[in-house]
């Protein structure tokens, strides 16, 4: 006094402000820090009290020795004790007190753990939506993301939704928009309408928070919380008013930043893997119409070229060179358009399998008999080994299977220098059959054997041997296996050879 009284007016200001702004006073937050912080200070003054006592009591000496001893391993203690138990606390309090933020915190963690683990955009907008009405309990919910093509922002709607209901487009211009780029942080239309109320902001920003608020408004949000990766506004998640009328609270705000954060990385991943995947079956497209294509004029090159063969007789020794090279390159042709659309078909999970039972051993003879001139070419010593015990039949899809096969077996001829062995052994084990293809050939490089059934992966050394492989036989055969429920690996030492070992089912 005197000059007090002027300036209290400055303390309910300052309250007021709180209040509106940051929510502050909040009766439940408040009661709910009130219990945890009041079991916390009773707890580390009952804890830091009780030591002091029993090292009086039982350590009497050593006290009068160093008086600050016990109260520094006290202090100690409590320093590295005081956030487990303060969170401990937290969740025991929220169990019996506040049953609801419970609940809620619990199922925001599993939405946060759900959606990491989902890379399909269109399943991550059903689980966020079925989420935030499931906890925040709103009228609606939507989610919006940047479509850098049309620098706009997008509804995302589960395909289930009614078409009318995708048509939400934000342009990266909008108020809206630029408004959460500049601050990163959720705008509600509550707190727009009170600082438009209160003019707090200078006439042009005031005129920019309207424009906000109206945007809002338009589409029936009364929350929208920016999704910010890098940095980058990728996505916006916008929420319609609580079902029960209630304002959002500092709780709120909270929990849905924690989401919002998971969210971006979760729609960032969805969207790279959606782009891949139609990139992908653009590219499965055109290389089943090409292949298509292809195959028609490649069967009548080789038939013209397999009747100039066979008329070697009237042909001089150059030209029956050309026309080997010309039917050897076209078979080759022929081979690499039958791959790619094998592998189309496997991509597009086209492929119709008509099963037969029969004898594994007799399909290895005939892809060996195959072979048997560029075995004899090579000098190549190729053995098959049967178990004493006659094998089971299998039902398989003979063409896939014999495809699948040759590749293995091929691979370990073509890979194996002159006069090298491939030794192929047949044996049961249980309700399998094991087929182990071996060889002495060039081997698998270690640092490249988890990629050897890739799509178009060749390692190093197998580009030097053979230049004209394609890097698609093994993620054929893999393919073919694993259709028929079986499985294939093996082992490798670069340069020392390798073996491909296949187990099938028979019963």
């Amino acid at each position: 006094p005197p000059y007090g009284i002027f300036v209290v007016w400055l303390f309910p200001a300052i309250i007021a402000y709180l209040i509106i702004q940051h929510r502050f006073l909040e009766i439940s937050v408040l009661l709910r820090k009130s219990i945890i912080y009041s079991i916390l200070i009773v707890l580390v003054t009952s804890f830091y009290s009780m030591t002091i006592f029993v090292s009086q009591r039982i350590f009497p000496e050593s006290l009068k020795l160093n008086k600050w001893l016990w109260a520094f391993l006290a202090s100690l203690m409590i320093a590295f004790t005081l956030d487990p138990l303060h969170r401990l606390i937290a969740i025991i309090t929220d169990k019996i007190f506040f049953k609801n933020r419970y609940d809620y915190e619990k199922t925001l963690i599993q939405i946060n753990k759900a959606i990491t683990t989902i890379i399909e955009l269109d399943q991550l907008t059903h689980i966020l939506k079925e989420g935030l009405s499931e906890t925040v309990k709103t009228k609606s919910s939507d989610l919006l993301i940047l479509d850098k093509s049309s620098e706009s922002y997008r509804k995302q709607a589960h395909r289930e939704t009614d078409e009318s209901q995708k048509k939400i487009v934000l342009r990266n211009n909008s108020p809206l928009i630029l408004h959460l780029i500049y601050t990163q942080r959720p705008v509600m239309t509550e707190e727009l309408e009170q600082r438009l109320v209160y003019h707090q902001g200078t006439v042009e920003n005031l005129s920019q928070l309207a424009a906000v608020k109206d945007e809002l408004k338009q589409y029936g949000w009364a929350l929208s919380v920016p999704l910010i990766l890098k940095k980058e506004l990728i996505g916006v998640l916008n929420l319609g008013p609580k079902l029960s009328g209630d304002a959002f609270s500092n709780t709120d705000l909270q929990l849905l930043a924690t989401l919002s954060s998971q969210a971006a990385v979760a729609v960032e991943n969805a969207s790279i893997y959606e782009k891949e995947k139609n990139l992908s079956q653009a590219k499965s497209e055109f290389i089943s119409v090409a292949s298509h294509r292809l195959r028609t004029p490649l069967s009548v090159i080789k038939w013209a070229l397999s009747l100039l063969d066979e008329d070697k007789a009237n042909l001089s020794p150059k030209q029956r060179e050309l026309v080997e090279k010309a039917l050897s390159s076209n078979i080759g042709l022929i081979r690499l358009a039958n791959d790619l659309l094998n592998v189309s078909r496997i991509e597009e999970k086209k492929v119709v399998s008509t099963l037969i039972k029969i004898g594994i051993e007799n399909l290895i003879k005939e892809i060996l008999e195959g072979l048997s001139d560029k075995i004899e070419s090579k000098k190549i010593t190729v053995k098959l080994k049967l178990p004493a015990k006659e094998l089971p039949r299998i039902n398989v899809d003979y063409e896939r299977m014999k495809t699948a096969f040759e590749n293995i077996i091929k691979n370990s001829i073509i890979y194996t220098p002159a006069e090298g062995k491939v030794i192929i052994t047949l044996a049961l084990e249980i309700d399998n059959i094991i087929i182990s293809i071996k060889d002495t050939g060039i081997g698998i490089p270690r640092l490249q054997q988890n990629r050897i059934f890739d799509k178009f992966f060749r390692a190093d050394n197998a580009i030097r041997a053979y230049t004209d492989g394609a890097g698609l036989g093994l993620f054929i055969a893999k393919s073919i296996i694993e259709e028929h429920n079986g499985q294939i690996w093996f082992e490798s030492k670069h340069t020392q050879g390798s073996t491909f070992h296949i187990s099938l089912k028979y019963k």
